[in-house]
């Protein structure tokens, strides 16, 4: 009975894990729960398919809006490659936003509800809510809902073993594409 609370408990254990690395400013501890790969291509997917539908839309007509997406491509990849980083996908996770820091930023002890201030927001005060739950036996979802929305950053982890997990994809909001 013990075993399956900590088997059933484990990916919780694993999120607690990983935001004490954070915290601590221990990136090394931090990369452990990450399968970078798998992070970087969830990015890029989202972003240049976002990005597509915008420039393709906004220029349907000009036969140049090819020729753009293929000149923004290899520029989306290394933003990602650089960005998703501990320090990254921390800012992301609490700010709704990516950074190209390697320092570590300071991190609240909280896990339930905390305000942070965003860098783009002048200072004002940001609600967010970080929501735990399962979608299936090997898979579960970490969201961080923003400003009291709908918009949401979920980090996807996977069991990796019996007790262990890794962040493997990240949802980016539909809010973070609109001026």
């Amino acid at each position: 009975m013990a075993f399956g609370a900590y088997v059933y408990a484990s990916p919780y254990l694993a999120i607690y894990s990983f935001k004490s690395a954070l915290e601590s400013k221990d990136p090394s501890g931090a990369s452990e729960y990450i399968d970078f790969p798998s992070v970087r291509s969830s990015l890029k997917e989202q972003i240049k398919l976002e990005l597509g539908k915008k420039i393709l839309g906004e220029y349907s007509d000009n036969p140049l809006a090819f020729l753009g997406m293929a000149i923004v491509n290899p520029l989306i990849d290394g933003v990602v490659n650089t960005t998703v980083t501990p320090s990254g996908l921390r800012m992301l996770f609490y700010e709704g936003e990516l950074s190209q820091t390697d320092d570590l930023p300071e991190v609240s002890g909280k896990i339930e509800p905390t305000t942070t201030n965003s860098v783009n927001s002048d200072n004002s005060d940001q609600r967010s809510s970080f929501k735990y739950h399962y979608t299936s036996y090997n898979r579960f979802v970490t969201s961080n809902y923003f400003n009291d929305t709908d918009d949401k950053v979920a980090g996807i982890w996977r069991r990796k073993g019996l007790v262990n997990w890794q962040l493997i994809a990240i949802e980016l909001p539909d809010g973070i594409w609109t001026d």
